[in-house]
């Protein structure tokens, strides 16, 4: 499992222990029921600034919203790291 699968578990988590809906937490963080959606089923990974935004609408630290990951991420005997980016091509000089 990616990480960014173990963030939607926890936000699912979240939110489900605050007992609302995706539609209602969409207005308490500003985000579309969408978006939320996809970051629920791990098909998104949300920016630094989207991320300190759902803390906030969850009701957590950035720090604390991380922790619970990592926790989940340190758990997992089948954590797969997330793909990592191709090499650039070498800057040309002018």
């Amino acid at each position: 499992m990616r990480a960014r699968e173990h963030l939607g578990i926890v936000l699912q988590q979240r939110r489900a222990e605050a007992g609302l809906s995706q539609e209602e937490m969409a207005a308490r963080t500003g985000f579309h029921r969408t978006y939320l959606s996809l970051l629920e089923r791990g098909l998104k990974n949300p920016s630094l600034p989207a991320l300190l935004r759902l803390a906030a609408g969850y009701d957590l630290t950035a720090a604390e919203l991380l922790g619970r990951v990592e926790r989940r991420v340190a758990a997992d005997p089948a954590f797969i790291a997330e793909d990592p980016q191709p090499p650039r091509p070498p800057a040309r000089e002018c």
